[in-house]
């Protein structure tokens, strides 16, 4: 399975333990995580590069294309990021791609993303690790 897994990169970075945990068991049970350079900081692989450095349209093309090419999406919905609310739509609407939005329940979300997947038939618990699948 090819998984597109997004959460705030740029902005609020409070959760990159959290992302250096889960993209590797994700990898471990489910298969490839096209996003991997979440935990490594460049999607090239170059040394000294940061993801920052790409131009803004490169970032968009590829990732559309990792977008287009996954099987489902896994969105950390811990931290607000306008990128992550703009894949989860793109993936609903445009893609058709299942969704599965998780959260830190000590946080606040975004009622508008919540929605957006409560209406595609989510549902929302809390789990003892705090945090929370919002739809699937």
């Amino acid at each position: 399975m090819k998984i597109y897994f997004c959460g705030s990169i740029l902005g609020d970075t409070s959760h990159k333990d959290f992302y250096k945990q889960i993209i590797p068991w994700l990898e471990q049970n489910y298969g490839e995580v096209l996003t991997r350079h979440i935990i490594s900081g460049d999607p090239s692989n170059v040394p000294g590069k940061k993801y920052s450095d790409d131009p803004a349209e490169n970032v968009f093309l590829r990732d559309d294309d990792w977008m287009r090419r996954c099987d489902v999406v896994i969105a950390d919905l811990s931290a607000p990021s306008l990128g992550v609310g703009g894949e989860i739509v793109r993936n609903i609407y445009g893609l058709q791609k299942p969704v599965l939005a998780i959260y830190d329940a000590t946080k606040t979300v975004s009622l508008y993303i919540t929605g957006i997947l409560k209406s595609y038939g989510g549902q929302i618990s809390t789990d003892s690790n705090k945090t929370t699948p919002c739809y699937s």
